[in-house]
């Protein structure tokens, strides 16, 4: 059962139904990220007490049997792998765009959307910042972004 919610259960009058939400995955395994403090985050409490909780309270999920997700493992290892991907290719193509003396054509990427990618390619941020945006660095002439 949730170390958090057995805290709630302990201090408030009404603690609500139970959740055990905060340390289990969609899947309802635990996070690879979580499993190392697992044990801070989770009491394992007898049957009997499970039951009588569930019965007051309501909620849930009952966890008889805590795992590491695998999906979330292999989500996790695909990302890694897109982040290597991509700093290895920005890195390739920009030692390349360095060396050349004077290159024919040059395009622009908004500082902001570079910091979001950088900040993602660097395991800061979980999600890949999306589409490139140059909406705050072009200009609309002719009915044309520029």
């Amino acid at each position: 059962i949730s170390r958090e919610w057995l805290n709630k259960f302990n201090t408030f009058a009404e603690p609500g139904p139970i959740t055990n939400h905060n340390f289990l995955c969609t899947h309802g395994g635990i996070p690879p990220h979580k499993y190392h403090y697992i044990d801070d985050l989770v009491v394992i409490v007898p049957q009997n007490v499970w039951e009588y909780l569930y019965s007051r309270f309501g909620g849930g999920p009952a966890v008889n049997h805590m795992y590491v997700c695998s999906v979330c493992q292999v989500e996790i290892e695909a990302l890694a792998k897109r982040r290597r991907t991509e700093i290895d290719t920005f890195i390739k193509l920009n030692k390349a765009f360095q060396a050349e003396e004077s290159p024919s054509v040059i395009y622009c990427i908004s500082m902001q959307w570079f910091r979001e990618w950088e900040a993602f390619v660097k395991g800061k941020d979980n999600e890949p910042p999306g589409s490139i945006d140059n909406s705050k660095i072009a200009v609309l002439k002719g009915g044309h972004m520029q």
